[in-house]
């Protein structure tokens, strides 16, 4: 029977890792939030006779994306931190989360700004 090689954290990696997972857990229901919040407001806004209120929603969505995204990654640190022998494929989910909600604010920026220049215009 082959034995896994477990390896263990040194005390500043531990520290580095359990801030990094408590990070990510309070930043990831904030954004999901913010986006749902944002959903709702521009259904609001529709409903009052607002077309303008459809901009909102993507918007809402690439907010509540990251913040489901970024939950994962706290999750995944979390078993980073707790689970031993399996540190690998949980720093690469954590990384993957991370990047991913990155992602999604780069284009909530990118969607931001064009509207933001748009509206310059108008």
């Amino acid at each position: 029977m082959a034995t896994e090689t477990t390896t263990t954290f040194t005390p500043e990696q531990s520290t580095t890792i359990n801030r990094l997972s408590t990070g990510l857990t309070f930043a990831a229901p904030l954004f999901l939030l913010a986006g749902l919040l944002r959903v709702v407001l521009g259904g609001i806004d529709i409903w009052k006779g607002n077309w303008g209120g459809l901009l909102a929603i993507p918007a809402g969505g690439l907010l509540a994306f990251a913040g489901l995204a970024l939950l994962a990654g706290a999750s995944d640190a979390k078993y980073l931190h707790d689970v031993k022998g399996r540190e690998k494929e949980h720093l690469v989910n954590t990384f993957d989360s991370i990047n991913t909600a990155f992602t999604a604010l780069l284009i909530f920026g990118c969607y931001e700004a064009f509207l933001g220049f748009i509206h310059l215009l108008m």
